[in-house]
């Protein structure tokens, strides 16, 4: 952490890739980042991880660190995961996609107990 920097980060933010659910562009979320002194920026869409790219590219010409994430469906509640590796970004892939294959787009305890590695799992209030 560096003199002028926050040291906070948001790690749960949507991009307009969270469809109705988000209405910031990746470029948007590091300009507020940067404009906050923060330390690294996240994209956590809903059932998605179409902004990691556009972040990533957005927050590596800045200097910020990107976190990489997404918000599931777990049984019904919304809960955020965060890739802590680039193993942990199959597994996020794997278990979003294990979501699409199921009518209620969800997925469960079993998944994640299955497959979870290198995830950091956070837990919060009802929204967030």
């Amino acid at each position: 952490m560096t003199d002028s920097s926050s040291g906070f980060a948001h790690l749960h933010a949507r991009s307009w890739y969270s469809f109705r659910r988000g209405g910031s562009s990746p470029d948007a979320l590091v300009k507020q980042a940067l404009e906050n002194r923060d330390e690294a920026v996240a994209v956590t869409d809903y059932m998605s991880v179409a902004g990691c790219v556009p972040l990533q590219a957005a927050a590596r010409a800045t200097g910020l660190h990107s976190v990489i994430g997404a918000e599931v469906n777990l049984e019904g509640q919304p809960l955020v995961l965060l890739a802590a590796s680039n193993a942990g970004f199959a597994t996020l892939n794997r278990l979003i996609s294990r979501g699409f294959e199921r009518p209620e787009e969800s997925i469960t305890l079993e998944d994640l107990r299955d497959d979870s590695s290198d995830l950091f799992i956070l837990t919060g209030g009802r929204e967030g």
